[in-house]
């Protein structure tokens, strides 16, 4: 028998014994299984990063064939070329292409206003839950912003599989909008 493996059986039905060798992020020492690294639910992973600029919606979509159980959204730098005040906003959809009715994410975001900050939505395969916080102005590095009605429920049967973000008037002209799961 080869050193790192354990005995048991991976291929289906019954048979004889089977050596199973130890995949990435574990290790095998001393008779213990380890993770490596610290991994686990703690470590973020991007999923995807897009740059929008002269359109009013981003979508994100696919989300239920992807390992993750949690999703963030990263707004660095967002902001939209409406001459006037307008809103961003989130719209879910359980099979990639019938969305629901949008929730704001921001209140009247002038158009010189450059947004970052970030929105957590935990356990999005399950029917329904919460998603928490949202994009803001904050001006100088380290400064931290409280939002008013920042967190929103959400019901979505079988999961988020599609997640649109959206201004309310005009195009996103600067920034980038990134998509993590852990």
């Amino acid at each position: 028998m080869a050193t790192a493996r354990l005995l048991g059986r991976s291929t289906a039905s019954t048979g004889a014994i089977e050596e199973i060798s130890v995949g990435t992020g574990l290790s095998l020492s001393s008779g213990v299984l380890s993770a490596n690294g610290g991994g686990g639910a703690s470590e973020w992973t991007e999923i995807a990063s897009v740059t929008p600029t002269g359109v009013s919606s981003v979508d994100f979509a696919n989300l239920k064939t992807t390992v993750y159980n949690d999703l963030l959204i990263v707004f660095e730098g967002l902001s939209h070329d409406s001459g006037s005040n307008t809103t961003f906003s989130i719209a879910i959809s359980a099979n990639g292409s019938t969305f629901g009715n949008a929730y704001v994410i921001t209140n009247s975001v002038a158009a010189t206003a450059v947004l970052h900050g970030g929105r957590i939505i935990p356990n999005f395969r399950a029917n329904a839950g919460l998603s928490a916080s949202g994009p803001t102005t904050i001006n100088d590095l380290g400064q931290a912003a409280s939002l008013a009605a920042a967190n929103s429920a959400w019901r979505c049967n079988g999961g988020i599989d599609a997640i649109r973000i959206a201004t309310g008037a005009g195009n996103f002209d600067a920034g980038t909008i990134r998509l993590l799961g852990r």
